[in-house]
């Protein structure tokens, strides 16, 4: 093969690749989407997006960083999506390099899930008009222990959507 033909076959094909990953934030989410911060959002489907600011290179990032944050939001695996964040400064430092990412970004994805968690429960607990203490949640549910009521992350979008976030 000649240089200008695997020039221009790779720029082809390297075109074609750039093309094929979402340079926009995810186009299902909606105004009712809970979007505690910039790592996860909730749709009142249920479903759950987990947003990657780091490259996948065949270390597993991607599942690892929705595995961590779906843990700490207690949501149901089944409901998890991943989306790739677009290249934008509030994502921070977004090169991949070695182990580096999992050990930079793990705590962040863990966090994110553990704020969301906190907040749909603060919701569940204020539209029950009972104390937090007793409620908890699991599987993209939360539930209230005394009275075995729950309400589903989706029904609660809406409610934790005008709460603060906590701060850490």
């Amino acid at each position: 093969m000649r240089r200008r033909s695997f020039l221009q076959t790779g720029a082809t094909a390297l075109g074609g690749l750039f093309i094929s990953f979402p340079l926009v934030a995810n186009p299902r989410r909606h105004a009712a989407a809970f979007t505690p911060n910039i790592w996860v959002s909730i749709e009142p489907d249920d479903t759950v997006t987990a947003v990657i600011s780091r490259i996948e290179m065949g270390q597993g990032l991607r599942t690892t960083f929705a595995m961590a944050l779906a843990d700490e939001l207690d949501a149901d695996w089944q409901k998890v999506r991943v989306q790739t964040a677009p290249f934008d400064p509030k994502y921070g430092n977004q090169w991949s390099f070695a182990s580096a990412s999992t050990i930079m970004n793990l705590p962040i994805q863990r966090e994110a899930g553990a704020a969301a968690r906190i907040m749909l429960v603060q919701a569940a607990a204020a539209r029950w008009n009972v104390p937090e203490t007793e409620c908890y949640a699991e599987k993209s549910k939360v539930f209230h222990r005394p009275s075995g009521r729950s309400l589903r992350y989706g029904e609660l979008t809406a409610d934790a959507a005008k709460l603060t976030p906590p701060a850490k």
